[in-house]
């Protein structure tokens, strides 16, 4: 079965991607590697970060031009983005919202984060792609 799926691809250089659709809508996506991170040939990637349009600079979406595994976003403020440490396959993009700690009632409301680095597990083998927005 693994050969049919490969088409006689490097199992390294490979991810597969599983989506459930329901009425055009995404219910939940799944992603398969061949071999153990360690293994994967992972390539330098290109990360686009680009505000959502009218949110604020709450929201942003994140696109890269080639697998960009365990990507995680940090923030000069104090707070969380509402999906971190993830992977990004080219030609899908992943949006994230970031909440910051209030001071108020709520312990966290949707807020500007400041200075964004965002940075995948190519930056461990290569420190000097890191990306900072």
């Amino acid at each position: 079965m693994t050969e049919e799926l490969l088409h006689g691809h490097d199992p390294s250089e490979v991810v597969l991607l599983v989506q459930l659709l329901q009425d055009g809508g995404l219910i939940d996506s799944k992603t398969f590697y061949f071999v153990n991170d360690k293994h994967l040939r992972l390539h330098s990637p290109t990360i686009r970060v680009k505000e959502v349009e009218g949110s604020n600079g709450t929201t942003f979406v994140l696109e890269s031009n080639v697998l960009a595994r365990h990507v995680w976003m940090s923030s000069e403020a104090e707070g969380f983005y509402s999906d971190n440490f993830f992977d990004l396959i080219p030609g899908i993009p992943m949006t994230a919202s970031f909440s910051r700690r209030d001071n108020g009632e709520q312990a966290f409301v949707p807020g500007k984060p400041g200075q964004v680095e965002v940075r995948s597990m190519a930056d461990c083998i290569d420190p000097a792609m890191v990306l900072t927005v």
